[in-house]
């Protein structure tokens, strides 16, 4: 851990640029004092951030990089608070009231109140019934509806299966090869 210390390039370069500072004071005092016998005066020593001969003050990276930080803190405690605000802790959302009524009706013998409403529930689309997938395997198809969409083409027709659920590896077919198709395109299931 030691040899880490300080492993910021920004905290570095300001404690080297403090040695070299308090180096070249010690250095002036020293040659403006070389018989070794004080004269009295004082020397003038700055104060402050050092101002470079444009009058701009070198930014001290210990302050900047704390400004920095709190900063991205409050930046986050806001993302935080925003998240908290919007998280839904359920994680099925109810049923509607239509639905609901089906539980309180009849015996589930007879395929009514229990068992319908299980029967209805079973029917919805897991995206509609929770508001996040619980499970590993409700990632796979889920708001698959948002990022595609089938439409039927106007004036054409349509080789969903063949496009999907068949690779183009180049190996015919038997279904291919007694139509002599095989060597335009060997479909093979995937």
């Amino acid at each position: 851990m030691a040899r880490n210390y300080p492993a910021d390039v920004r905290l570095q370069s300001f404690y080297r640029e403090n040695y070299e500072r308090e180096d070249a004071a010690k250095l002036a005092f020293y040659y403006a004092n070389k018989s070794g016998q004080s004269t009295g005066k004082r020397t003038f020593v700055q104060r402050g951030p050092p101002i470079h001969k444009d009058g701009l003050p070198t930014i001290n990276p210990m302050q900047y990089a704390l400004q920095v930080k709190k900063k991205e803190e409050k930046d986050l405690d806001e993302i935080i608070k925003d998240a908290k605000s919007h998280f839904v802790t359920e994680e099925m959302r109810p049923a509607d009231e239509r639905t609901l009524k089906k539980l309180y009706t009849g015996f589930t013998k007879e395929e009514k109140g229990r068992y319908s409403y299980l029967r209805d529930r079973h029917e919805i689309i897991p995206e509609q019934k929770f508001t996040f997938p619980t499970l590993s395997s409700m990632k796979y198809g889920w708001k698959l509806a948002d990022s595609y969409q089938l439409k039927r083409p106007n004036y054409a027709r349509t080789r969903l299966i063949k496009d999907t659920f068949y690779t183009a590896n180049g190996v015919p077919t038997l279904d291919d090869a007694t139509r002599g198709q095989c060597l335009d395109r060997g479909y093979t299931l995937a």
